[in-house]
């Protein structure tokens, strides 16, 4: 049975939108990832700017570093020829679950919707085992871990029955990972978006929103539109392939 691994981020957990945002690996991890490595070694050998860790909320607001964050993101994507981007956000206004079920729920149902894509469209076939990572948070208890982990295993029996099964889910520190410092671009640039600019429309833009704007342009993110009532049915609108927003608003 063969892996396919995800890497999340969520966002937006005080804000109004929720948000979990990840990059889809269908195959070729381990190369993408060297190819990541070794180009953020040669880039600091010759850029000053280019840091050792790229976070979305490190880019300078005056925009030093902004053309080697664009190139990194730039980079994998155009090396990561089976990789995909799905996000999905949901108005915590518009829904009766409470802040943290509804987080931990965002991780399925993203998955889930993501799933019934890939097959749909043919990109992959089940049966699959699901390698799954999420950004560690400040603060992260080993209980929540835990309670997403076993969601994600009951709810595979319940509706996949052995198609789909978990290998292993782990939240991990992104500073060692370079494809979870793609998904916290991904994931921190909707948030971006959907929360800081639609709040605040007035704001003079700085290199953050020159970021995410950039990430959306390149990405071509295919925006979807539900009611908050339709979270947790079943959705198969998308077309794109590369990337994907789902709102339930």
């Amino acid at each position: 049975m063969d892996d396919l691994t995800i890497y999340a981020d969520e966002s937006g957990k005080n804000d109004d939108f929720a948000i979990v945002g990840s990059s889809w690996i269908l195959s070729g991890e381990g190369e993408l990832n060297s190819d990541l490595v070794k180009w953020v070694q040669e880039r600091k050998s010759e850029d000053n700017t280019c840091p050792d860790v790229f976070h979305f909320n490190k880019i300078r607001n005056n925009g030093r570093d902004l053309q080697v964050y664009k190139d990194f993101f730039n980079y994998s994507v155009q090396r990561g020829h089976m990789m995909g981007f799905k996000a999905i956000a949901v108005n915590q206004k518009n829904t009766s679950l409470s802040n943290d079920d509804l987080n931990t729920e965002l991780f399925y149902q993203l998955l889930r919707i993501g799933i019934e894509h890939e097959n749909i469209t043919g990109r992959i076939q089940l049966p699959k085992q699901i390698v799954y990572f999420k950004e560690k948070e400040e603060g992260e208890s080993a209980l929540r871990i835990t309670q997403i982990q076993q969601q994600l295993i009951d709810n595979f029996k319940t509706h996949y029955n052995e198609s789909l099964r978990l290998n292993n889910f782990m939240a991990i520190d992104p500073d060692f990972s370079r494809l979870l410092q793609v998904a916290d671009l991904f994931t921190s640039s909707i948030n971006r978006v959907l929360n800081h600019q639609r709040k605040n429309p007035q704001l003079r833009r700085n290199a953050k929103d020159a970021f995410a704007e950039y990430v959306y342009d390149l990405l071509s993110i295919e925006i979807i539109n539900y009611d908050a009532l339709k979270f947790q049915q079943e959705v198969y609108e998308a077309e794109s392939d590369l990337a994907i927003l789902h709102i339930f608003d």
